[in-house]
């Protein structure tokens, strides 16, 4: 099977882990935290947090009723399947095997747990099939396709170089006009490892730069704690591509 830009998906993954010095390193160490702890993370991102009001932000920004969001990094698939119970055709991946699995073993089931009526309008055929792809960021070949983009705490994973080609693959795949979301740690250094992770942040001048190379116009921005880590500061990041 060839993909749209005409390459394999085996000669995809090979150009985009092998072209990054040090990638697959850091790759494996956070990609093996999550499978380590599919269970336990799963069921925590579920529980813990209430971001509502966070979702409203983010579709406030012209995202079509019904319209096209791709999840990118999705984790647990909890922000996947809100999108999903309130109507929009939602498209995630994400690097980890083990929390692809559990996404699509229980997805009806948390679609139900979430709301209630929309698992009922789905199981009627009025919602289309859900399905989260085992993919990471550097794999992904949309060509403008999405109307919305969300990766939350997702791309925080990425070395800077890594993080350039991970945005530029999101922008490839966004609409003209369309919204992306994404959030990060604020990080003293721009680096921490806490031994089992790696987290990074490229910098708020590095990123201005790549939003202007990739015509990414910066909307809202703002800063929160982590709502069960007050301690921990999140950088959040609306942008409408222009061109």
């Amino acid at each position: 099977m060839r993909m749209r830009s005409g390459r394999t998906p085996t000669e995809v993954e090979e150009e985009s882990r092998l072209n990054i010095d040090g990638y697959e390193d850091v790759r494996n160490k956070n990609l093996g935290f999550y499978d380590n702890n599919t269970e336990s993370y799963f069921n925590l991102s579920y529980g813990a947090f209430n971001l509502e009001s966070l979702y409203k932000r983010f579709i406030d920004f012209d995202i079509p009723e019904g319209g096209k969001i791709l999840d990118a990094g999705c984790g647990s698939g909890r922000d996947a399947l809100n999108f999903v119970a309130k109507g929009y055709n939602v498209t995630a991946f994400d690097g980890s095997k083990g929390m692809v699995d559990m996404l699509n073993d229980n997805a009806d089931r948390m679609l139900k747990q979430i709301a209630p009526d929309s698992y009922n309008e789905r199981k009627n055929g009025s919602f289309a099939d859900f399905e989260c792809l085992h993919k990471d960021f550097l794999e992904i070949d949309f060509k403008n396709e999405f109307d919305a983009i969300w990766s939350a705490a997702a791309l925080l994973h990425l070395p800077t170089e890594a993080f350039d080609k991970a945005l530029t693959n999101l922008s490839d795949a966004l609409k003209t006009d369309g919204t992306m979301y994404f959030s990060i740690k604020t990080l003293e250094n721009g680096f921490l490892d806490d031994g089992t992770r790696s987290f990074y942040n490229p910098g708020q001048d590095h990123l201005k730069e790549m939003f202007d190379k990739l015509g990414l116009k910066l909307v809202d921005y703002w800063e929160t704690g982590k709502q069960n880590d007050p301690n921990q500061t999140f950088e959040n990041y609306i942008l409408k591509k222009v061109d």
